[in-house]
């Protein structure tokens, strides 16, 4: 019988070296919610060169995006120049190469960029995982900083699985209404 393996692995938190070479954890799913608690979107975080931390430089896309109360649902960048105006916000990267500063698990990543498409703003970047399920990201911009906590999302869970068929319905709901105004 071939064992079943998950994806991200569950380990507990020591301060032992016992996950070392663990600095890969942080890639996946990512929930990002509004500070109202509302979801907004799903991030994916991915890795270039992830084989040696050395070399390894992080990169976030938007998976999803969801309508917020009172708001249309976010579908095209509205905002952002050449590199972001006009492009599906599906797929958009925002997050770009930050890098390990050790291979550990909860290593933090630095000299990054993220683009928030609401404000539209680049910002310096840093993450670290708080734990395997809790991601911090901070911004900054002028010495002034702004931290937001994620949640991962494991691959293939009902959570999951219920937020895409979500975010598919609110996608074919904007289309119809947007194909209505023509």
């Amino acid at each position: 019988q071939t064992p079943h393996f998950r994806w991200p692995p569950v380990f507990a938190v020591t301060n032992d070296s016992s996950h070392a070479d663990d600095y890969h954890l942080i890639e996946g799913l990512w929930l990002v919610t509004t500070q109202a608690k509302e979801i907004q979107s799903i991030i994916k975080l991915t890795f270039e060169h992830g084989s040696d931390c050395k070399k390894a430089i992080l990169h976030g896309e938007i998976y999803r995006t969801f309508k917020l109360k009172g708001k249309t649902l976010p579908v095209i960048c509205e905002h952002g120049g050449k590199t972001y105006q006009g492009k599906p916000l599906r797929g958009l990267r925002i997050i770009h190469h930050l890098r390990p500063e050790s291979s550990d698990w909860d290593t933090r990543w630095l000299r990054g960029k993220i683009f928030d498409p609401d404000y539209n703003r680049c910002y310096n970047a840093e993450a670290r995982l708080v734990n395997s399920n809790t991601l911090k990201l901070t911004g900054s911009l002028l010495g002034i900083k702004r931290s937001v906590t994620w949640q991962r999302l494991p691959v293939g869970s009902a959570q999951l699985k219920q937020l895409e068929q979500r975010a598919e319905q609110e996608y074919q709901t904007h289309a119809v209404i947007s194909n209505h105004r023509r």
